[in-house]
């Protein structure tokens, strides 16, 4: 088990199992590569080990994180250079920029003025400001 697996267990080990809210499908590993294959790209490592840990199903975080094949879904609506994985439910979309991917930072993506901004330095950053808030 990769540091980035072992880590994103010990986080979702934090958080109260009662706030599985979603049921949204969890990917296999082969199902994860297969999607990063047909559409070019690779998710970062510390958000494939959370939606392989079914991460993406709690509501603990406070955003609805996207299961890989919705995010595919959503990013016609934001545009190629933007990969958004999760929603604040007003709108505005936290995102990878697609050409960092699978190393890139998060950006904010502001539903009203249509423009980016940075955000954090991983996914797993993002989670663990969301947990902290």
């Amino acid at each position: 088990m990769s540091n980035t697996e072992q880590y994103t267990r010990r986080l979702l080990e934090q958080t109260d199992l009662r706030f599985r809210i979603f049921d949204k499908p969890t990917p296999t590993e082969a199902e994860l590569a297969n999607l990063e294959q047909r559409h070019g790209l690779s998710f970062p490592p510390d958000y494939r080990a959370f939606v392989l840990s079914d991460g993406h199903n709690y509501g603990e975080f406070g955003m609805d994180i996207l299961a890989p094949s919705q995010a595919l879904a959503e990013q016609a609506r934001l545009g190629d250079h933007l990969l958004p994985f999760a929603e604040n439910s007003c709108g505005d979309w936290y995102c990878w920029l697609v050409d960092d991917l699978p190393n890139a930072p998060v950006v904010w993506w502001d539903h009203e003025t249509e423009t980016t901004s940075d955000y954090a330095d991983s996914f797993m950053t993002c989670l663990e400001q969301w947990m902290s808030s």
